[in-house]
């Protein structure tokens, strides 16, 4: 069930922990393990599974495999470091090849249950709310007090995803491959966040 082009796609899945290393963005790595290396992990772990090709079509088949949340780590380390919203942006279209090439991969090892999120606002994240604090009011969504640029970076992540999943199921019919909108689930508690428990400050008050 391999896909033919498998070590190309392993090999794109390595990038983000390479293009970390080429940056010298290592020192505040929690995690040394690329994508690539937690897929091997499972392809180590799946003849412990199951034992003939049908056990493992049948263990497989019923199973839901959930990829992801990826992309936030790589985002994480690189503004940590010092890299602008533009070059974050930049390589926002290689993080989501590498979930891509993950999910085919998990497809061809015989996963047919997907669930796949997206990312969540980091532009109304504390951290980045602190690091990236200006008085300027302009730079805020006067709507729940979110950094807008930030916040464009995580939609433009979904954005690539949805489109890059949606070319998946055209490629994989027998599978089913779920978009969870992490993104649009968490902005409901930045924008009315009264409506999920008792407060006694504010979530965030950048104004």
């Amino acid at each position: 069930m391999m896909d033919t082009n498998y070590s190309c796609t392993k090999d794109k899945l390595h990038w983000t922990f390479l293009i970390i290393q080429e940056r010298n963005l290592t020192d505040r790595l929690s995690t040394n393990s690329s994508l690539s290396v937690r897929l091997s992990w499972f392809e180590q772990l799946r003849p412990s599974l199951c034992l003939t090709t049908q056990d493992c079509t049948d263990y497989l088949c019923k199973s839901l495999f959930f990829v992801g949340e990826i992309g936030r780590n790589d985002y994480n380390y690189a503004f940590l470091q010092g890299l602008s919203m533009a070059q974050v942006q930049a390589f926002v279209p290689r993080v989501v090849e590498a979930i891509a090439g993950a999910t085919s991969r998990l497809i061809e090892q015989g996963a047919l249950n997907l669930l796949v999120p997206g990312n969540l606002p980091i532009g109304c994240s504390t951290l980045y709310l602190t690091l990236f604090y200006t008085p300027n009011r302009e730079e805020y969504d006067p709507r729940n007090g979110c950094l807008k640029a930030l916040n464009g970076i995580s939609k433009y992540h979904y954005s690539l995803l949805k489109a890059a999943l949606k070319k998946q199921r055209q490629k994989y019919p027998h599978a089913k491959i779920i978009y969870a909108d992490y993104y649009g689930a968490a902005l409901k508690f930045f924008h009315s966040p009264e409506h999920f428990g008792e407060l006694h400050l504010p979530l965030v008050c950048p104004l």
